[in-house]
């Protein structure tokens, strides 16, 4: 639906990067001036403004939100229907299902975020890092679902319950274990979340937490650093990268290589002969 939208408003041909689930899209494009409903949608929408802008104004609810959306500044679009005035503008899009990001926000939280984040000089540097990051790399790597994570925390930060109230409990030792021989048992055959938080009979909103909690690491990071490690320990005991690939649960060695060299810093097939 997203990408229909952007084909509609937009002026010229957009540059879109998106997950392979569709959770998660950033797009560049200038849009013509708009008015009127914007439904109902899973995404949270974050807009940079890289050029044009004037007055901008949503109605989400009951509310009215009127502010001058000028260059560098940053509005955002909840998953909420909304009635809106919109002016001609190049932008920088973040459009993120919040689910697939074991986001739980509230609808205050969501319905005043455009108040909280029309000026932050932070999400605006790390929107810029992560588009430039997309055109090498795409947006299924460690780097940018940080980048993500960082953009998520400071829009909610304010509405956020003071960090002592909030249930973030590290997971016990055993728990702990146990995820991690899980994922180790499953490098191969590939492990999801929602696998990691059945173990424990948690939700997977809840599970992300408390194992970030725990590690210091997101789920899906803590999955790529064991498939790494892993991939090291094999290539250097010679095994061809082909083989280490599909070990390590990628079933296109390129896909492999290039998230190998992202972690690493080197092509896995140089960091073979480097080891040997």
């Amino acid at each position: 639906m997203l990408k229909r939208d952007i084909d509609s408003y937009g002026e010229h041909a957009a540059q879109i990067f998106s997950s392979s689930d569709d959770s998660t899209l950033l797009v560049r494009s200038a849009f013509k001036t708009f008015e009127g409903e914007i439904p109902a949608s899973p995404y949270l929408r974050i807009g940079l403004n890289l050029n044009g802008g004037g007055l901008l104004k949503q109605r989400i609810g009951a509310t009215w939100i009127e502010k001058t959306w000028r260059r560098g500044a940053i509005t955002v679009w909840s998953p909420q229907p909304c009635y809106a005035i919109c002016p001609s503008v190049e932008m920088l899009g973040l459009a993120l299902n919040l689910e697939a990001w074991c986001r739980d926000c509230t609808a205050e939280q969501l319905s005043i975020a455009p108040l909280q984040i029309i000026n932050d000089d932070l999400v605006s540097a790390i929107l810029m890092a992560l588009w430039r990051s997309a055109q090498i790399y795409g947006v299924s790597t460690v780097f940018f679902e940080q980048g993500v994570g960082q953009i998520l925390d400071r829009l909610f930060a304010k509405n956020s319950p003071p960090p002592a109230l909030q249930k973030r409990r590290p997971l016990t030792k055993r728990a702990l274990v146990r995820v991690e021989e899980l994922v180790k048992g499953r490098l191969q055959a590939g492990i999801s979340v929602a696998q990691m938080a059945g173990l424990l009979q948690m939700d997977e909103t809840s599970f992300a937490k408390s194992f970030a909690c725990s590690t210091g690491l997101t789920p899906f990071a803590y999955i790529t650093a064991q498939r790494m490690e892993q991939a090291q320990a094999l290539l250097k005991r010679g095994v061809s990268v082909t083989d280490v690939a599909t070990a390590v649960g990628y079933a296109n060695p390129s896909k492999f290589a290039a998230a190998f060299r992202r972690y690493v810093g080197i092509a896995p097939s140089v960091w073979r002969k480097m080891s040997n």
